[in-house]
């Protein structure tokens, strides 16, 4: 059987446990994998919790893996905007930006990925 969508939940990557990731992004991530596995017997990617908005004229971005309680500033390039990042076992886990720029973010994003693929390699 195969799901894709808000009703569908993926194993999460630390914890094991089923994970409902509700947002467009994940939906196309979805989509993509459930056909790769369809057609090609493709083992699917994790899929990393992501979501933005605009409130009052301001770009917020989130990205990963979250604790309240372990979130750092994380010094940029730019001097506009704000990168704050999670952090488990002294690596990165997700980044919030709050008008940084798309590049300072994107930057952020990968740390984030090669967080994850260390971490479920490992396992």
């Amino acid at each position: 059987v195969f799901a894709i969508g808000d009703v569908a939940s993926w194993p999460d990557p630390f914890t094991g446990e089923p994970t409902r990731i509700e947002h467009q992004i994940n939906a196309i991530e979805q989509a993509i994998s459930v056909a790769a596995s369809i057609t090609e017997n493709y083992v699917a990617k994790i899929p990393v919790p992501f979501f933005w908005s605009e409130i009052h004229g301001a770009r917020i971005k989130a990205y990963g893996w979250f604790d309240s309680e372990n979130l750092t500033e994380l010094e940029t390039d730019s001097a506009a905007g704000t990168l704050l990042v999670a952090q488990s076992k002294n690596k990165l886990s997700g980044v919030v930006s709050w008008d940084a720029s798309p590049k300072e973010f994107m930057k952020a994003r990968l740390l984030v990925d090669d967080y994850i693929n260390l971490s479920t390699t490992n396992h």
